[in-house]
């Protein structure tokens, strides 16, 4: 497999940064793999940045808050080792599935595919972006931004963010936050701030389908407010991209742990 691998930009480890508190590192890889020996493309591009925390809290909390940010990023299933070798591989089965799924069409197809063909077929992408965002009490942000596209009409677009616990390095749900009996307060503010979403652009709020959202697990803490992240097609058309709503804590506080 590593013969084919084509370097667009070596791995690197960056220089500590010191964001909400918290020292942090960042680990990026930035890689193509063409899906044939000799050709730039069928390939697949790959491009994974992840910020994890070196300093500013307690070792445990340190080890297993990156713990955490290496199993809900990547979706792993066991417990992963320190942060280069689990993105390496996680990236080496990147590239393996995109052989598995593509080698024997492509040995088919590859003489009477144009170039847009190739493109929009052949051509895979794997693009994340997570870095820490704001300080909350006891509590950090973290979030995922992601690009992937595997052939078709389009990629698929998101932004997951996780709250840590900076106590335990625990990712926290809405129950750690507010005590019983918050959902319907929470709901209720979420559906009443829908439409602060399109302040810049209110006429795609006519084309959001489920304007009766509910708290969906997907969220961020800060000053302003919880917000909550709804995704391609999720409540809207794909064209309209991801959807964050706040809610005020003020309108919360009576909840509020």
């Amino acid at each position: 497999m590593k013969k084919f691998l084509t370097i667009l930009a070596a791995a690197a480890l960056l220089l500590p940064a010191c964001k909400r508190g918290i020292t942090t590192e960042n680990y990026r890889t930035t890689l193509s793999y063409p899906l044939e020996e000799g050709l730039e493309k069928p390939n697949l591009t790959v491009d994974i940045s992840i910020d994890y925390p070196v300093d500013g809290l307690k070792d445990s909390v340190l080890t297993k808050m990156t713990t955490n940010i290496l199993i809900s990023v990547l979706e792993l299933e066991e417990e992963p080792a320190d942060v280069k070798s689990t993105v390496d591989a996680f990236v080496e089965g990147l590239e393996i599935n995109f052989r598995d799924e593509n080698l024997e069409f492509w040995n088919t197809d590859k003489k009477k595919l144009t170039e847009d063909q190739i493109n929009d077929f052949y051509c895979w992408e794997y693009f994340v972006n997570c870095y820490f965002g704001e300080r909350w009490k006891d509590y950090v942000s973290y979030e995922n931004e992601f690009y992937t596209y595997s052939g078709g009409a389009h990629g698929m677009q998101g932004l997951i963010p996780v709250v840590f616990s900076t106590e335990t390095g625990d990712i926290v749900t809405e129950a750690d936050i507010f005590s019983e009996g918050y959902e319907e307060a929470l709901t209720a503010g979420l559906r009443g701030h829908l439409k602060d979403a399109f302040v810049d652009n209110a006429e795609d709020f006519e084309c959001v389908f489920n304007k009766d959202i509910e708290p969906n697990g997907c969220f961020e803490v800060g000053k302003a407010g919880i917000t909550y992240y709804y995704q391609p097609y999720e409540i809207a058309p794909y064209y309209v991209g991801v959807i964050s709503v706040t809610v005020p804590w003020a309108e919360l506080k009576e909840y509020i742990r």
